[in-house]
């Protein structure tokens, strides 16, 4: 028994030893991770912001989920996002998880990823960028771990479920090579250095359609304390210019319930009571998109100028009245009295000159536009809150 002891306190003691081993251990961060987050950038247009990183020598940058409206593209580095570098780009593939290849006019960094050149297969590990945020002026790296579960030709799947990403996010495997970059569909898109890819084509310059409308009120102008309505239709050039035709309409209290009548040849002065006014305005105005940041949730300030009519008939709720006698005026004496229709009361229109800005959250806009009086009505302030799209 005395022996007995002894050995069974050795075997447990080598078991106690061994099961640290055995089991699960905590995936240690790669030591390329630094590498990585160094190499993501994100590609902007007027409108759309995604993820890509870059290869080879820092002058080729990779990007997925853009559509191609014509424009040079602008990429920067992710660690150094003031530097900004309009790029040329083709793309291989034709539906919207297609891989882009982008042509900085410069390089953005000494070293970019290298390609891995065995694809992946099923039950491979592999490293995605999980999280890339700064603080106090540096770039954080955060990298998730995870497997492949079935490969294509083209394009191959994770797991990532479970793990922070976006659209771009490259896809690694354990010796820091880059596989692929995952699509808004949570496809992986495969970089195969092996590839044949499509060489820079010329790009016309893009010319997309304009539309939305837009609710608000006017001080001043032809109807003081107007609501108005405007509907915009035009076209945006390069993702940035954009001509843009206004219509709409502004509802608006009569200054007075009685309206006078001016004399007629075969009757006098009148007075009818007003029914409030009506505005009809039409404008032409050309505006410059600006970005202002918030990546994949942007915001836009849109610089408008260009110019409007309106024109603001008044009309009646109901039977005019006026003078049988020539001079007489109703509104001071009392006169005889003759019934007529409900008629348009006079009218006034003016041309003005429009100046103001557009701020713009996705689709959401905040509008402000100045119209000096430059056309005989007073000057007027309007702003309008709807929706504009391109």
């Amino acid at each position: 028994m005395s022996r007995t002891l002894p050995a069974l306190a050795v075997c447990l003691a080598s078991l106690g030893a061994l099961l640290p081993l055995s089991g699960p251990a905590a995936a240690a961060a790669p030591e390329w991770r630094d590498r990585v987050g160094a190499a993501l950038v994100d590609v902007e247009t007027a409108w759309q912001v995604s993820g890509g990183v870059l290869i080879g020598d820092g002058r080729t940058a990779l990007v997925t989920d853009l559509i191609d409206t014509g424009r040079a593209l602008e990429v920067h580095r992710v660690a150094d996002p003031e530097v900004t570098v309009d790029a040329d780009a083709r793309v291989a593939g034709e539906d919207w998880t297609a891989l882009w290849i982008l042509t900085p006019k410069r390089p953005l960094a000494e070293r970019g990823l290298t390609v891995a050149t065995d694809p992946p297969s099923v039950g491979d590990a592999v490293w995605l960028v999980s999280k890339a945020t700064r603080k106090d002026g540096a770039l954080a790296t955060s990298l998730g771990e995870t497997r492949v579960t079935a490969v294509a030709a083209e394009q191959f799947a994770i797991d990532a479920k479970n793990l922070g990403w976006r659209s771009g996010s490259p896809v690694l495997n354990a010796a820091g090579e880059l596989l692929g970059l995952l699509a808004f569909d949570g496809r992986v898109v495969r970089v195969d250095p092996a590839a044949d890819r499509p060489e820079p084509e010329e790009r016309g310059a893009s010319v997309l359609p304009l539309v939305g409308f837009r609710l608000g009120g006017e001080a001043g102008g032809l109807l003081d304390g107007a609501f108005i309505y405007d509907v915009d239709a035009g076209v945006t050039l390069w993702d940035r210019l954009s001509i843009v035709s206004r219509f709409g309409f502004g509802l608006g209290e009569p200054a007075g319930g009685l309206q006078a009548l001016p004399a007629t040849d075969e009757l006098g002065p009148g007075v009818a009571q007003s029914a409030g006014s009506l505005s009809l305005r039409l404008g032409l105005e050309a505006r410059y998109r600006l970005y202002l940041g918030g990546g994949e949730t942007p915001f836009y300030i849109d610089l408008a100028g260009g110019f409007q009519y309106a024109f603001a008939p008044d009309l009646s709720s109901g039977p005019t009245f006026r003078s049988g006698d020539l001079g007489c005026d109703p509104l001071a004496q009392a006169c005889p009295l003759q019934i007529g229709a409900p008629s348009e009361l006079g009218s006034r229109d003016a041309f003005d000159a429009s100046f103001g800005v557009d701020l713009r959250f996705t689709g959401m806009t905040l509008g402000y536009r100045f119209l000096p009086g430059l056309g005989g009505a007073p000057a007027a302030h309007q702003i309008t809150f709807g929706a504009t799209f391109f």
